[in-house]
């Protein structure tokens, strides 16, 4: 019968366990890299969410955008004038029930989200235009800890793109702003 040896099962332990040691730091980068392109691509999400519902319903959504470090950042919708700060705020109707929409960090640990400013609301009206942005729109900026980095455009006449600020540090696969 051919079996192991404690030599060969220790070599390849040894193995093994070299291997785990070059590929972590590499899998820690790609989770963080990963988190950056989440946070983006839902957020991307609910704005065209935001955009589509304000042309469907034919009101004003309010998208409200508040900026800051990766325990602190909140994108969410709502139908009010005021802009919202929670679940309890972010609500818009569809199909006649109000439905909290919102995205936070709380999905995406260690991701930062810059707005230009520390906080910016505007609406999107029922022709689809983002209203109250000013004449150059407004960026948001996804970055990791690692320094991945996304960004989202959004103009005035409402079109919403994801983009990479920078080709050597970009999380996607996006192309240059």
């Amino acid at each position: 019968m051919a079996a192991f040896s404690l030599v060969e099962l220790m070599v390849a332990i040894a193995v093994l366990g070299i291997i785990a040691a070059i590929a972590a730091p590499s899998m820690i980068d790609m989770i963080a890299k990963r988190r950056v392109v989440g946070a983006l691509e839902e957020t991307f999400s609910l704005l065209h969410l935001a955009r589509s519902e304000a042309i469907k319903q034919s009101r004003q959504i309010r998208v409200t955008i508040s900026g800051g470090a990766a325990a602190g950042w909140l994108v969410g919708l709502s139908q009010g004038t005021a802009p919202c700060t929670g679940a309890d705020d972010c609500q818009i109707m569809e199909g006649g029930t109000a439905v909290t929409r919102m995205s936070a960090p709380a999905n995406y640990p260690g991701v930062a989200l810059g707005a230009g400013e520390e906080s910016t609301s505007f609406v999107f009206d029922s022709r689809g235009l983002a209203s109250g942005l000013g004449v150059s729109g407004a960026t948001l900026d996804f970055t990791s800890e690692g320094g991945w980095t996304a960004r989202i455009v959004i103009n005035p006449i409402g079109r919403i793109r994801p983009c990479s600020p920078s080709a050597s540090n970009s999380a996607g696969g996006y192309k240059p702003c």
